[in-house]
């Protein structure tokens, strides 16, 4: 089942998508919070980086919906789109940084 397959018309159907989100969440989108925010937002990124590495497109489909919803409810802090944007933005040669 994707994130697509649940109905937010049905309650239980909401408790799952909630649920799901609250653990990619916790499993990918937190950092220690005694760290700059600057290096928690890269940690985070080289996280999300390392996630799709493998990933179908399918499952990138599902987890590109994921990251909207968790955009929709202010779950992604705005120095990870700082990050994510200047890593998509900038012609990088070297991507050790990341992975």
């Amino acid at each position: 089942m994707s994130i697509d397959d649940i109905d937010n018309k049905d309650v239980k159907d909401r408790t799952v998508k909630d649920h799901v989100i609250s653990a990619y969440q916790s499993l990918f989108l937190t950092e220690d919070p005694a760290l700059p925010a600057k290096e928690r937002a890269q940690r985070i990124a080289k996280n999300l980086f390392n996630l799709t590495k493998d990933l179908t497109l399918a499952q990138l489909t599902s987890l590109d919906e994921l990251l909207f919803l968790m955009m929709k409810k202010g779950l992604i802090a705005t120095e990870l789109l700082h990050v994510l944007w200047h890593y998509f933005g900038t012609t990088c040669l070297d991507f050790s940084l990341f992975f």
